[in-house]
Order: structure tokens, then C-alpha cells, then sequence
């Protein structure tokens, strides 16, 4: 399932005019497609890594997106 819903969002995420990664997420107005697309690779990426502590809280998403805002830079 989770390899499914990956496929899909690369898609998405593909397919999408540069300037709409800029456009705020309606439930996280704070956040951009991109942020999101941040928030969601942080997640697999902690996951496997081990890095639980703080698991769903705003620091812990905060520090998701926080690496992942240079693409040059991201983990």
C-alpha cells in the first residue's frame, strides 16, 4: 500500500507547474506543497532511521521540513 500511495504522489508532485510548490496547503495553511512533500519524505526518513523521539509533534514535523528547505541539503 504504502508503495502504491508513493507512486501516486511522486506523480503528483511530477506533473505539478513549479510555481504551485509555493501554494499553501488549506489544513496547514503555514505550509507549502512543498513543505508537505518535505513533511512526507522526513517521515520514511525517520521511520528509518530511528528517529522517533517527538514522533507527530510540531517540532518534530517543523524539523522535517527545516531539512529539507535546500534541496542541495536535504537527508
Amino acid at each position: 500500500m504504502y508503495a502504491g500511495a508513493r507512486e501516486r504522489v511522486v506523480v503528483l508532485l511530477d506533473e505539478l507547474p513549479a510555481e504551485d510548490l509555493h501554494r499553501p496547503i488549506p489544513a496547514t495553511p503555514s505550509w507549502t506543497v512543498k513543505d508537505l512533500a518535505a513533511h512526507l519524505a522526513g517521515v520514511t526518513a525517520d521511520i528509518l532511521d530511528g528517529r522517533l523521539d517527538g514522533v507527530a509533534t510540531d517540532t518534530w514535523t517543523d524539523r522535517q521540513v527545516a531539512e529539507r528547505k535546500d534541496p542541495g541539503l536535504s537527508t
